[in-house]
């Protein structure tokens, strides 16, 4: 009975990934371009310390429930979807696979700014910094 459920839980995981893989790609394109994901990765660290960007502690469940699934639990906490890459990688994680037990925080940026770089780079692609 056990195996049952965890095959279960892992089709449902599967299912749920390409769902959220499937929404970023759909919710606006030019956020995940790979000239604006190269202006985020250069700016991480000011990005970090703007006053604007907060820190949320996760709990044991968050880790339990969401482990190697980082953009599910982006969605329960109500992060918006164009801000997913950038709060996987504030938080220190490569990939959405990289949420454990070692992610203590989730430190999700100022919108307005990240919405702000994105405009530019619409404007001038590849050549917006901060």
């Amino acid at each position: 009975m056990i195996k049952k459920y965890l095959k279960v839980n892992v089709t449902l995981r599967k299912e749920q990934i390409l769902l959220v893989d499937n929404l970023m790609i759909s919710s606006n394109p030019h956020f995940y371009t790979e000239d604006f994901f190269n202006i985020l990765e250069a700016n991480l660290e000011y990005i970090r310390k703007d006053d604007g960007t907060k820190t949320l502690p996760v709990l044991p469940e968050h880790v339990a429930v969401y482990k190697g699934d980082c953009f599910s639990l982006f969605n329960a906490m109500h992060i918006p979807t164009r801000l997913h890459w950038v709060c996987m990688r504030l938080s220190g994680m490569h990939s959405p696979y990289d949420f454990n037990e070692n992610i203590t925080s989730i430190v999700i940026p100022n919108s307005n700014m990240i919405d702000q770089l994105n405009q530019l780079n619409q404007q001038s692609p590849g050549t917006v910094g901060l």
